[in-house]
């Protein structure tokens, strides 16, 4: 395996940046990686809006997911993405969403041991993916409105 991540420090999450009726999977987002120049998916999991997880890169290669990250320690040789499908125009996930993504977490941490977890809005300038990473696993007050 070519480009194996080396160590694993923690995750970051992305958002598809698409409408809440735009119910993109794995494939839908490894088609869009390529028309932007991308050989396959960037993020190594993708959660549907069912909050069904779907695999995308092969979970020990390192990804291609930051291209901008400001005073991070945090790349993609490091890090683990992963893509919530939704976040346009606003934070429109699923609650079925969220219980796969700290579901996903707790899984990911039994793996790799303590991982810190960040929205991508946290480590470089986009306000994707809409709602505080950080909060949601901290059980600190959100701005988020989740759909059920």
């Amino acid at each position: 395996m070519t480009n194996k991540r080396k160590a694993t420090i923690g995750i970051v999450v992305h958002s598809s940046q698409t409408t809440a009726d735009q119910d993109w999977s794995v494939v839908d987002i490894e088609r869009h990686d390529r028309q932007r120049g991308k050989l396959s998916c960037g993020f190594h999991k993708i959660i549907t809006r069912n909050g069904a997880v779907e695999n995308g890169r092969h979970i020990e290669v390192s990804g291609l997911h930051l291209t901008d990250t400001t005073s991070s320690n945090f790349t993609n040789q490091n890090t683990i993405a992963i893509c919530l499908i939704g976040g346009e125009p606003d934070c429109n996930f699923t609650y079925q969403q969220f219980v796969a993504l700290k579901k996903l977490y707790d899984e990911l941490t039994v793996k790799y041991g303590k991982l810190k977890i960040v929205g991508h809005n946290e480590i470089a300038n986009t306000d994707m993916p809409r709602f505080n990473v950080n909060n949601f696993f901290t059980g600190s007050s959100t701005q988020s409105n989740h759909d059920t």
